[in-house]
């Protein structure tokens, strides 16, 4: 995981409080009433979202530090 991600992952507690809320039986519901197709399997847990969010950050500061030439 990127440095900056994991800065403002443990510096805001609300942010962990939402990755942790896709897990909630209440949020799945919600997902599932607007896409009824939609399996457990399909939605992501927390760990995934992370990742994913972490992937996608070290990409934008690879851009930014591309564009920037730092």
């Amino acid at each position: 995981m990127s440095s900056l991600f994991l800065i403002i992952y443990y510096s805001c507690p609300h942010i962990v409080q939402a990755f942790h809320v896709v897990e909630s039986d209440s949020f799945q519901e919600i997902l599932k009433y607007q896409c009824p197709q939609t399996k457990d399997s399909e939605i992501p847990n927390h760990k995934i979202i992370c990742n994913e969010i972490s992937v996608k950050s070290e990409l934008v500061i690879q851009a930014l530090k591309n564009k920037f030439k730092v």
